[in-house]
């Protein structure tokens, strides 16, 4: 098991500031922290992959391969987290992001729900915004995978319209579309996604492609534009019929 950080442990350079921010998820341990110059940042430990898989370093390099692409487009940064740091510390691989303080669009849609979000047409400036970054993360190769609310910052911009420009985070399991993922053959790895937003490809256990995404944005907008989740359940077997199906009601 990872080691847990206590407050004020210092990690490559990062100290860590437990009592702001720490959580432990299935794939890393993540806790906020500050870097040498006092700046804010988000760091995970991650529990899988380990030195112990075959793929370990491959999936080190495929992270890399990631943040150039994305660094390497001036738009697509536009849209995506800022990828910070990699590294390895005492056989552990490390990532740091940049911390944002932004709302998700999960809190945006609570808003919509209360009657208290975004109009319509500042939801459908979101939207335009959510399949313009889809469209640029899809030109450079990129599949997201794992898109839902919760993935989707909304951070404030009183210069746009709708005022607030959207930012992808949660990309460590990305796939690259035309660079098979290193994890693709191990038979105890499945391909990330999140309940209630698994795209068709997922549930089928197929690799997550563009068209993924897609999907997974239409249930977004579904519930952005349209005021629910089509095939939301609490039961994972009746999600499953409904996408694969494609059991949805009619927006309102």
């Amino acid at each position: 098991m990872p080691p847990k950080y206590k407050h004020g442990k210092v990690v490559h350079g990062y100290t860590i500031k437990r009592d702001e921010f720490h959580n432990s998820g299935a794939m890393a341990l993540s806790y906020a922290a500050k870097d040498s110059s006092g700046n804010k940042v988000f760091l995970k430990m991650y529990k899988s992959p380990t030195v112990r898989v075959s793929w370990y370093r491959a999936y080190m390099d495929y992270q890399k391969e990631l943040k150039r692409r994305v660094e390497g487009n001036e738009k697509l940064n536009e849209f995506c987290y800022d990828m910070l740091d990699f590294f390895e510390e005492k056989r552990r691989y490390y990532q740091v992001f940049g911390w944002c303080e932004a709302p998700d669009i999960s809190k945006i849609l609570e808003k919509v729900r209360a009657g208290r979000g975004p109009n319509f047409k500042q939801r459908c400036i979101l939207a335009r915004r959510l399949m313009g970054s889809m469209t640029t993360l899809h030109k450079a190769k990129i599949v997201h995978a794992d898109l839902k609310p919760e993935n989707l910052q909304a951070i404030k911009d009183d210069s746009i319209a709708a005022g607030y420009k959207l930012v992808l985070i949660d990309m460590d399991y990305s796939v690259l579309s035309d660079k098979k993922a290193p994890w693709h053959d191990d038979p105890d790895k499945n391909y990330i996604g999140s309940p209630n937003y698994y795209s068709p490809e997922h549930l089928r256990g197929e690799t997550p492609i563009p068209a993924s995404d897609v999907f997974t944005c239409s249930l977004i907008l579904h519930d952005l534009l349209g005021a629910g989740h089509p095939y939301e359940s609490e039961e994972p077997d009746d999600y499953s019929d409904k996408a694969l199906n494609f059991k949805a009601p009619k927006p309102k």
